[in-house]
């Protein structure tokens, strides 16, 4: 029986305490109802925000395993330059001090240097609105391919200087690393084209992909260096849908 007896005056304390309450705050009512739905709403949104976002991250880590699979390849191109090389060489034959003969030649040929970055440790993510890639230095693919039919080889030798046919041959082995090196200079001047191109090779693919995947910029930042491309990609694909009905944290489009 006092079990119960304690239960009841528990109850009425209870009761009293939120009676007394009530009668202090019933007057700022309305103004406390309203202040708990913008708090509702504002919860509500930043729920579907949150559950929107970790959406999309995860169709975007799928797309993005789905093109790792589809290139089935450990270096991404995402740059190339054509350009024809030319490698001089002078070789003189001295004796004592003396010089006894001198050979000079020329090799010169169409070179197509290839410039990647490894595709297994390109990182996606979405930072805010944007598409930010997170990916390696830019490299240097070797040996360097040249067209043989493009091929133009001189030498000329005075004296007892070195053989035509020797020094075309040092032009034709000393070749792979003049490419090599000449390519290793080039690539500050190719960074930008292949940072859009790594931006626009994954924007197409999310394009074409059944995923949706929303953001307004891709960020790229290949190395040290960042980059910056407009490249929306909406509801209804390339272009905004004819019109939008935004929801909390979400949107329906139709064009």
């Amino acid at each position: 029986m006092s079990t119960y007896i304690i239960i009841a005056i528990i109850g009425v304390v209870i009761g009293a305490i939120i009676w007394f309450l009530w009668t202090k705050i019933r007057k700022y009512a309305i103004f406390i109802m309203l202040a708990a739905i913008v708090a509702g709403i504002f919860v509500l949104n930043n729920a579907f925000k949150w559950v929107n976002k970790s959406v999309q991250v995860e169709m975007l880590s799928q797309s993005f395993a789905q093109f790792v699979e589809l290139k089935g390849t450990e270096e991404l191109v995402i740059a190339q330059l054509t350009t024809r090389e030319t490698l001089n060489k002078q070789s003189f034959t001295q004796l004592k001090g003396i010089t006894l003969g001198e050979s000079s030649g020329e090799f010169s040929a169409v070179a197509h240097y290839k410039f990647y970055t490894q595709l297994s440790q390109l990182h996606l993510d979405l930072c805010g609105r944007d598409l930010c890639m997170k990916a390696p230095d830019l490299d240097l693919s070797l040996p360097v391919a040249y067209e043989s039919q493009t091929v133009s080889a001189t030498a000329k030798r005075e004296w007892l200087g070195m053989t035509k046919a020797k020094m075309l041959d040092s032009l034709q082995n000393e070749f792979s690393s003049h490419l090599a090196e000449k390519g290793r200079l080039s690539r500050l001047s190719v960074y930008p084209v292949a940072a859009e191109s790594l931006a626009e090779i994954i924007h197409q693919f999310l394009l074409n992909n059944a995923q949706y995947v929303e953001y307004e910029n891709v960020r790229v930042q290949l190395g040290v260096r960042e980059y910056i491309f407009a490249k929306a990609r909406h509801l209804c694909g390339v272009s905004p849908c004819n019109w939008e009905i935004r929801l909390p944290g979400d949107r329906v489009g139709v064009r």
